[in-house]
């Protein structure tokens, strides 16, 4: 009959006190548990055939006792009776059975045949107990003590660390299901959600797990859920002790897949670490080829601005794009040398990357970029200078084109000013023509003016400005203009020479017309006397006689006065046709000489009129002629040779008259004979004596001579004071023709050198106030060296102020506030002067900050540069120091000490860091961008620095795993103080050794099922003299724990999942292996057995690929 019985909902409801049922309670359970028990074992060896249905009285012939220890030993059965009926019969083949359990090494102690046949209940349950302690808990430890201590170890460990699980024994323990619970979900968490149980549910737990153990696990149901409500501890040790055995071949089996696990998730993490290498690899190619290419271009759009932003973009390059890209082929080549450790360190072969992608390769194609980068940042550089320059060149064009220009303009214009002017002096005229060779001189200095106008365009042409037709144009047309502009004073010049001949000719003739009019007023003058002369005789016969004279020197007169006025009408007639208004030569005109020659056509006229009344009165006297005649004629014979006398002197005017003067001597010798004649005229008179033939002069006739002399000295004194007044004059107006252009000409010098410190003035202007651009020692240098050329300039020309000065000075004094052919004045210069001085005051100030800063900044860039290459080649030499190490066959251990060496080292050389920064931090404080001496920035050197000691630290990591590998060390510290906890615990006598049952005690508690041989090898190899060291069992517990890895383990490891097989089928893998885990090993069986068809795959192909990178 079966003693199974079916759950109540009341089940585990404790039976009231008084019923018995406690005291027979532990009996039924383990009647019921060891019926499942041996069941369970005999349907493994018989199959369904062979079944205990009641326990106390099944085993009386001793045959299904026979059956079951050879199904647990395999002991053979011995002949025996088959169906015995009698008593002695049962007995024969009982005593055949317990001979089998002897053998076994099942110790029954005081079992007799007879306590089977009488069907003893108590001795039939110790039997079976013996039996399963043997069998199936023996192996914890040789004790029944020691066995179950080491199975409650086991179940302890198992269940650390489970909330609401406290294994103490195994009765109580047990009956919420949370310790079943536990130990099921330590071993297989995917079968139970042990957060969502609750200790207060025991019936639903204990209902879980035994069905999750029957149905997942294979652990046959020995115990009922009411078989909890008082425990038998027996029968939970039994039921305990299928946990242990399922988890502990499970154990082996997970050990073997862990194994296996390892190489294949060491291959797979390789190979995902080589396709991470590869992806990185080929990503930084990706972008490298990529930059390489852009930087290849040239084409920039040949604008300032244009160039100013691509250079912006190539400094945000190298400042972000290049120093993390810098970062990942540092650590590209960290992940590649770590990777090639971890090969080299579990023997596996070097990795060869695809073409391209090699270190060596990325290393190459690196190098090009940095190459088309230096190549492109010269060309950025190149074209931004030429940009720059082209920008500098474009307004200094500008502005001297613009200047020149303005100065053709205003040139211009003045010189359209002159067209057709009116000059109506030959000064007038000469001050124009010295005002045009002033000018001309100008316009010859102002050909530097263009030839640097021209030499811009040059420098514009020759830099391929974009602009060059506009500005060839401008230039073309400024040349044009300032071409015109010789041809528009050719013009002017030809003007005024043809106007200084006009005006020549007109003074000339004003000369001449002078001359002309001033003789004939002289002659006139005479004749004036002579026709006032009416001494015509003092006779008849003498006043007849003087008639042909009379007429002949009245036709002389006329004739001369005629003659003289006609050459006096060819010049007024010239004059007339020159349309000369003004004669600052004479006092004279025409009208006047007319008037005058009137006058004496009157007097001539009068003086026939006095002759024919002369004639009348001839008739007379003669007494005392003669003498009278004789005095007259000395008389007369005087006064013309004091005419001659006189008419001999010569001279200029002054010099004339003072020896008129001297020769006339006041007219005291005249006077005096005069008298004379007077007395002797009386004395006639007084004799009645009327006239006198012997002479033709009479006392009146005298006295009217010597007046006409006295006349003539008078009119020619008269005259010569008109040509003294009229020279006095002349001489006053040269002195003031001479000042005027004296004038004229420090006004044109004023003009000129106005013009000529204007011009200098712009241009210095235009230099000191150009923006100080200067991103170097050398650009600033090359700006003082220019500025001290200007200030040399300033210098010289100030000679240029101060002469200016003085012509100004001298212009006021002389009465000339306006000078009408400059276009600046003084105050104008002055006040230009002043201003380029403040100018150059300032720029100087300038300068000699900007220098100071750019001596600043030079040092501050050599120290950076200095301190950064410094750092640079120090980590570079770190770097390829830990990059080489373990090349040489060192030690890992020696790896680690060097490793160590290397951070100490970094940590020391940190200080530099700090000052690097430091310098970096003023570097941008100074706003500098770009260092000449060096191509390195503190991002780069930050980035190296920090790749250093993650390279280092990854490879102390790399190192200490390998490390561990090699020794065995790589278990958890956990793992380590559970393998102290199990010895200690077994070691009884505190020996610090473990004997050889101890040690298959420990080994049982921590789920290690192994036969006696492999622990009596265990001793052999580990311990010394049958005992075995916590030192030796850690160290072997650790390698055993530790995942081996050579071929030939893991070769094993596929034999034990396998059962001794050369293939795996699906459940195999899925029993030894995470789900996931198990899914991609199966489907790697299936990719190198394609032809297999009934899920029998061979691993050798597997294995052998697991060896192979």
């Amino acid at each position: 009959m079966s003693l199974e019985r079916q759950p109540s909902s009341a089940s585990l409801e404790k039976p009231k006190s008084g019923t018995g049922l406690l005291d027979k309670g532990w009996e039924e359970v383990q009647k019921r548990t060891f019926t499942k028990w041996v069941n369970n074992n005999l349907k493994k060896r018989f199959g369904s055939s062979v079944v205990l249905n009641d326990i106390e009285n099944d085993w009386k012939d001793g045959i299904l006792l026979m059956k079951l220890i050879n199904g647990l030993y395999s002991t053979p059965i011995p002949r025996h009776i088959a169906n015995p009926k009698m008593r002695p019969q049962l007995l024969d083949n009982l005593v055949l059975a317990l001979k089998m359990v002897e053998d076994a090494g099942v110790k029954t102690n005081f079992l007799k045949t007879g306590h089977l046949v009488d069907s003893d209940t108590k001795m039939i349950l110790g039997m079976i107990w013996a039996i399963i302690l043997d069998f199936q808990i023996k192996g914890i430890s040789v004790e029944e003590l020691s066995a179950k201590e080491g199975l409650l170890l086991w179940c302890r460990k198992k269940t650390q660390g489970y909330a609401g699980v406290k294994v103490d024994n195994f009765t109580h323990s047990f009956t919420d299901g949370l310790a079943f619970c536990a130990l099921i979900h330590k071993h297989r968490p995917d079968l139970i959600d042990f957060d969502s149980l609750s200790k207060g549910n025991k019936e639903h737990n204990l209902r879980l797990a035994f069905s999750i153990a029957e149905e997942k696990l294979n652990i046959p149901r020995l115990l009922d859920v009411e078989d909890m409500v008082e425990p038998d501890e027996r029968s939970v040790m039994t039921y305990v002790s299928e946990y242990f055995h399922c988890f502990a071949s499970q154990n082996q089996n997970e050990v073997a897949g862990r194994r296996i696990g390892k190489i294949f998730n060491m291959q797979r993490t390789n190979d995902q670490l080589k396709d991470d290498y590869i992806a990185k690899a080929k990503e930084l190619h990706e972008w490298i080829v990529g930059r390489t290419a852009e930087m290849t271009d040239r084409e920039f759009d040949d604008t300032l601005a244009g160039v100013q932003s691509k250079v912006e973009d190539f400094k945000s390059y190298k400042r972000a794009d290049k120093p993390k890209k810098t970062k990942e082929k540092l650590e590209v080549e960290l992940f590649y040398n770590n990777l090639a450790m971890k090969l080299r360190a579990n023997n596996r072969p070097p990795f060869e990357p695809p073409a391209g992608l090699a270190l060596a390769d990325l290393d190459h194609e690196w190098e090009k970029l940095s190459s088309e980068e230096k190549g492109r940042e010269e060309a950025l550089n190149a074209e931004l200078a030429r940009q720059e320059q082209i920008d500098s060149l474009l307004k200094r064009f500008k502005a001297k084109e613009g200047l020149l220009e303005q100065w053709v303009n205003d040139k211009e214009a003045f010189l359209q000013a002159q067209e057709g002017v009116t000059l109506d002096s030959l000064y007038a005229v000469q001050i124009r023509i010295k005002m045009m060779e002033g000018f001309e001189q100008e316009y010859v200095t102002s050909k530097p003016r263009l030839d640097q106008v021209e030499a811009l365009e040059k420098q514009l042409i020759d830099l391929n400005y974009s602009g060059k037709d506009e500005i060839a144009a401008q230039k073309d047309a400024v040349e044009q203009k300032w071409k015109n502009l010789a041809s528009l004073i050719s013009s002017r010049k030809q003007y005024f020479a043809e106007q200084l001949e006009k005006q020549q000719r007109m003074e000339d003739l004003r000369i001449e017309f002078a001359r002309q009019a001033k003789e004939f007023d002289r002659w006139l003058k005479d004749a004036y006397e002579k026709a006032r002369d009416s001494n015509f005789g003092e006779s008849k016969e003498a006043v007849e006689a003087f008639l042909s004279e009379l007429t002949s020197e009245e036709k002389s007169l006329k004739d001369a006065s005629n003659e003289r006025k006609a050459r006096l009408d060819v010049v007024h007639q010239q004059l007339e046709a020159l349309e000369v208004k003004e004669n600052k030569y004479t006092v004279l005109s025409m009208e006047d000489i007319i008037n005058r020659m009137h006058t004496l056509d009157e007097l001539l006229s009068a003086r026939q009129t006095a002759y024919e009344q002369e004639i009348l009165r001839q008739e007379a006297m003669e007494v005392k002629r003669k003498e009278f005649a004789n005095t007259a004629q000395e008389f007369v014979q005087y006064i013309d040779n004091m005419r001659k006398a006189i008419n001999e002197i010569g001279g200029e005017p002054t010099e004339h008259k003072t020896g008129v003067l001297a020769t006339y001597a006041e007219g005291t010798e005249g006077a005096q004979k005069l008298e004379v004649l007077s007395a002797l005229d009386q004395e006639m008179k007084q004799m009645g004596i009327s006239n006198n033939r012997h002479t033709p002069y009479t006392f009146v006739g005298l006295t009217t001579r010597w007046k006409q002399y006295v006349n003539f000295i008078t009119n020619l004194l008269t005259s010569l004071d008109e040509d003294i007044a009229l020279n006095a004059k002349f001489e006053e107006m040269k002195r003031e023709w001479a000042h005027k252009e004296e004038l004229e000409n420090q006004k044109i010098d004023f003009a000129n050198r106005a013009n000529e410190l204007n011009t200098f003035i712009q241009n210095a202007n235009e230099i000191a106030t150009d923006p100080i651009v200067a991103k170097s020692l050398l650009a600033i240098q090359a700006l003082n060296s220019e500025f001290a050329a200007l200030e040399e300039q300033f210098q010289t020309h100030s000679k240029d102020v101060d002469a200016l000065k003085d012509l100004d000075n001298y212009l006021k004094q002389e009465g000339a506030t306006e000078n009408t052919l400059s276009s600046f004045t003084f105050d104008d210069m002055s006040a230009k002067w002043s201003a380029l001085n403040d100018v150059l005051q300032t720029r100087r100030g300038e300068l000699e900050t900007e220098t100071k800063r750019q001596e600043t900044n030079d040092e501050l860039c050599k120290e950076f540069a200095s301190q950064a290459n410094h750092i640079n080649e120090w980590i570079s030499q770190e770097v390829n120091k830990v990059a080489q190490s373990g090349t040489a066959g060192e030690t890992l251990e020696a790896q680690q000490a060097d490793l160590l060496v290397r951070l100490e080292s970094r940590v020391a050389f940190s200080s530099n860091v700090e000052k690097l920064t430091q310098l970096s931090q003023s570097l941008q404080d100074a706003r500098i961008e770009d260092n000449i001496y060096t191509k390195l920035t503190l991002r780069d050197i930050e980035i190296k620095w920090e790749l250093l000691l993650t390279n280092i630290q990854q490879r102390q990591k790399t190192i200490e795993d390998e490390i561990r590998a090699q020794k065995g060390t790589q278990i958890s510290a956990s793992q380590l103080a559970e393998l102290k906890d199990c010895f200690n615990h077994f070691d009884r006598d505190k020996s610090g050794t473990l004997t050889t049952h101890e040690l298959k005690a420990c080994l049982h508690s921590l789920g290690e099922d192994l036969p006696d041989d492999k622990i009596d090898a265990i001793i052999k190899e580990h311990g010394q003299e049958g005992v075995l060291s916590f030192e030796s069992f850690t160290n072997f517990m650790v390698k055993r724990i530790a995942d081996v890895e050579s071929k030939e383990d893991i070769a094993a490891a596929f034999a034990q999942l396998s059962n001794g097989k050369e293939t795996l089928t699906p459940d195999q893998v899925h029993s030894s292996f995470p789900p996931d885990e198990a899914k991609l090993i199966i489907e790697r069986l299936k990719s190198l057995n394609p032809d297999v068809t009934d899920n029998n795959y061979p691993y050798q192909p597997f294995l052998d690929e697991l060896f192979s990178r």
